[in-house]
């Protein structure tokens, strides 16, 4: 079971997610790190099974094709492609999709740790000025 899972509720509002499928489009927006990837017709697709989504959010539903209903109401509001072998649903992020940790003017709204200002000793993070005396 997955333990959290961050939703980006300004997004999720302005795409007209409901907290359900915001949930679910959390979880798959992480997928593409875990999750098999497979080339179909020239694009790289992740294989996501509904029985892995029901097992990784049981807090959305227990039912297969609830999840998988849910699935194609991403694919309706333009956040995912879904494709399937005999075996497995596919989906790929669509480009939409990838602004999801993005702020308006398109920088990263979580950066990754290249970015971060790298802490050298203790005295970096004093205040200028010292402690303040309360009493």
């Amino acid at each position: 079971m997955q333990f959290t899972v961050t939703i980006n509720q300004v997004k999720a509002l302005e795409w007209g997610l409901n907290a359900q499928q915001a949930l679910l489009f959390a979880f798959v927006y992480s997928a593409p790190s875990w999750a098999a990837p497979v080339e179909q017709d020239g694009a790289t697709f992740y294989a996501l099974s509904k029985a892995k989504i029901i097992e990784e959010l049981p807090l959305l539903t227990d039912k297969a094709d609830t999840a998988y209903r849910m699935l194609k109401a991403l694919a309706a509001a333009g956040l995912i492609v879904l494709s399937s072998t005999a075996s497995i649903t596919l989906f790929r992020l669509t480009e939409k999709a990838q602004e999801w940790n993005r702020k308006r003017d398109g920088s990263e709204k979580y950066p990754t740790s290249k970015g971060a200002k790298k802490v050298g000793k203790k005295s970096d993070l004093k205040q200028e000025g010292g402690r303040k005396k309360i009493r």
